[in-house]
């Protein structure tokens, strides 16, 4: 009998948050908060505005420090990159010396930056604006050159604090299907904040929903029936897993109302 090599591991991350809590002086914004993504796999974290979704994404992040409870993989751990709402470029820099910013400040030679950058911007589907000044791009294009940025050093988990929130809707769905298929080719572990169900649905293979303030874990929906792209938005399975978290979702918002 042939043996073959077990299949070889998923390049994500895995992220464990566990039990995780806090406060802002005299406001509770996430309380008792555990998470578990599994290498390789795309969630989404919705909610009521306000609930602590970004909150929960900074402390995954390493940026903001837990009350209680735990993160795995620890801040600073290597392989974490994060993606913000606004693409946060330098109007001096051009696209491809923005993309490279993470490795100049990493101490990467010059031509493998340049290199690395020209690779990530192809990535995303701008090969040739490499020298564009960030105010001659569209906001599709400046979203896609800070996608580029937080790609550009093969992150193992990427965080994404609703990237795409202030595009249109025709716009924002190229760039989820972009991102999409970007994660399914490069196997990184993904948790996105999102207002738009529609969008977490399109993207994930799990939606948690977060109740309002103080943010806790109010439902899950696993969403690896679905599919994704273009023709899974028109599906069936689509628009009632829509429903479905608009419902969950409508409940979080407000627990005492009877569903």
């Amino acid at each position: 009998m042939e043996h073959r090599a077990p299949p070889d591991p998923s390049p994500g991350l895995p992220l464990r948050l566990e039990k995780v809590s806090k406060r802002f002086e005299e406001s509770l914004a996430v309380d008792d908060v555990t998470l578990h993504l599994a290498p390789g796999s795309f969630t989404a974290l919705v909610g009521p505005s306000g609930c602590g979704k970004t909150t929960l994404l900074r402390i995954a992040a390493g940026l903001l420090p837990p009350d209680t409870g735990s993160v795995d993989p620890a801040p600073g751990t290597a392989g974490v990159s994060l993606c913000f709402q606004e693409p946060r470029l330098l109007p001096w820099r051009t696209a491809s010396a923005n993309v490279a910013l993470p490795l100049e400040l990493a101490g990467v030679p010059r031509a493998e930056r340049r290199a690395r950058a020209q690779e990530a911007l192809a990535r995303v589907q701008l090969p040739d604006s490499g020298g564009a000044l960030p105010a001659t791009l569209s906001g599709g294009m400046r979203m896609r050159v800070a996608l580029a940025r937080a790609l550009v050093t093969d992150p193992r988990l990427l965080l994404l604090d609703e990237p795409f929130g202030a595009l249109d809707e025709i716009t924002r769905q190229e760039l989820d299907d972009m991102l999409r298929a970007l994660q399914e080719a490069h196997g990184f572990t993904a948790l996105l904040v999102t207002h738009s169900i529609a969008e977490a649905v399109s993207l994930s293979d799990e939606v948690v929903v977060l109740s309002r303030a103080p943010g806790r874990v109010a439902a899950r929906r696993d969403l690896s029936h679905v599919g994704h792209g273009a023709a899974a938005r028109q599906s069936a399975r689509f628009q009632a897993e829509v429903a479905a978290l608009q419902t969950a979702l409508d409940h979080a918002a407000h627990p005492g109302v009877p569903a």
